[in-house]
């Protein structure tokens, strides 16, 4: 697996072997930032899932800022644990709510 450089400093991409995108093959994008010193290398996505060179650098200057700013999400894996999060809080809202209404519809 060889990894290709984009003009956009911390974004690669490696070409799938047989994936294609159209007639060229389909590339699938990470970004490489610091945190607290360390390098992170984090995977963004498939190219014919919507990532491209554009996304990516906005991605990872939203990483920046946040981190800069010391607010939101800091690292990718923390902001797929805080969608994930959000997505459980909202599922037992419903929940709750429609338990709220099958007890009220019985008294």
């Amino acid at each position: 697996m060889q990894w290709h450089k984009t003009k956009l400093p911390g974004i690669r991409y490696r070409l799938h072997p047989t994936r294609k995108h159209g007639i060229q093959a389909d590339r699938y994008y990470v970004v490489t930032y610091k945190d607290h010193g360390k390098t992170r290398t984090e995977a963004l996505g498939w190219m014919s899932e919507g990532m491209n060179e554009v996304k990516a650098l906005e991605i990872l200057a939203k990483l920046k800022t946040n981190r800069r700013d010391g607010e939101g999400f800091q690292t990718l894996s923390e902001k797929r644990r805080l969608a994930e999060e959000k997505k459980l809080a909202e599922q037992a809202r419903k929940d709750a709510e429609a338990l709220a209404e099958e007890i009220e519809k019985k008294e």
